[in-house]
């Protein structure tokens, strides 16, 4: 009797909060040995378990049952008939995942990037080129960047030295002037045979051949959002400010592209020291 009233205190607080008022009005009063096949079902997680695995029609049943209306509601909230999960919305969930594995899908997406940046322009499914769109992108960013860490980064993605040396040889100085933006995607008209997939073609820009010009890329100083919102505020202090923050960081950046820019080495023979004996 003591377990089949921890059952009943389970699916009590289960219930929403105008079910557990109602069936709370009812009392839990216990009579006859008859339990009904969809009170076990709504009860069959913990509770169940904890009375020794009762099954259905094992001799207890309830005084007085809440309405029919009232256990649809209940169960329905708690995300179907007899269910004991509360299932939420999908909020930040990630996208892109294409139906496969995480090892699968990775080494999918580093076989992709590998031939983009080879040929600069594959063909693929739609959902493949948005997920590879980003990727490639980020190559480009890496190769712009062109420090140790950046070509350790690429180093663990690409596939082939080919590939790795066009990143920082090609890419990067191509989209020096550009931020953002480095890829296309450009949906074909037919789908595939077999399955109807949608395809598209996945492309870099600024290529030589390419068919469609784009856009000239809009060199973005640091901190030109901010310095032009002070400017229409007409707040010379912040404006001020952001100039010099602009300046400092410009400053900054040029002075690390000529750290990284390689250096050449004295040709010819070293010259020597004079002896401090035929100085004298």
């Amino acid at each position: 009797m003591q377990s089949v009233r921890s059952m009943v205190a389970a699916f009590r607080g289960a219930l929403p909060r105008v079910a557990g008022r109602a069936f709370a009005g009812h009392g839990a009063s216990l009579t006859g040995m008859q339990v009904s096949r969809s009170m076990l079902t709504s009860l069959r997680a913990a509770p169940v378990m904890a009375a020794g695995g009762m099954r259905a029609g094992a001799g207890l049943s309830f005084a007085l049952r809440p309405p029919a209306s009232l256990m649809l509601r209940s169960t329905a909230a708690l995300g179907g008939v007899g269910s004991m999960q509360v299932r939420g919305m999908r909020h930040r969930m990630k996208r892109g995942r294409l139906g496969r594995p995480a090892k699968h899908r990775k080494d999918m997406l580093r076989n992709m990037v590998t031939d983009l940046i080879k040929h600069e322009r594959i063909r693929t499914t739609v959902p493949k080129a948005k997920v590879l769109k980003r990727l490639a992108d980020k190559m480009v960013t890496l190769g712009k960047k062109a420090t140790l860490n950046a070509r350790r980064e690429c180093v663990s993605i690409l596939r082939t030295k080919e590939s790795l040396y066009k990143v920082f040889d090609v890419l990067g100085p191509r989209y020096e002037g550009r931020h953002g933006g480095y890829t296309r995607v450009l949906r074909c008209i037919k789908n595939r045979a077999g399955d109807n997939a949608p395809m598209a073609w996945i492309e870099y820009i600024d290529r030589p051949g390419e068919l469609r010009t784009p856009k000239p890329g809009v060199l973005r100083l640091p901190y030109s959002i901010r310095l032009a919102g002070a400017e229409e505020k007409g707040d010379s202090y912040l404006a001020e400010y952001y100039q010099e923050m602009q300046e400092a960081e410009v400053a900054a950046r040029a002075k690390s592209l000529r750290l990284l820019e390689p250096r050449k080495m004295p040709t010819g023979p070293r010259p020597r020291a004079p002896h401090p004996e035929a100085q004298m």
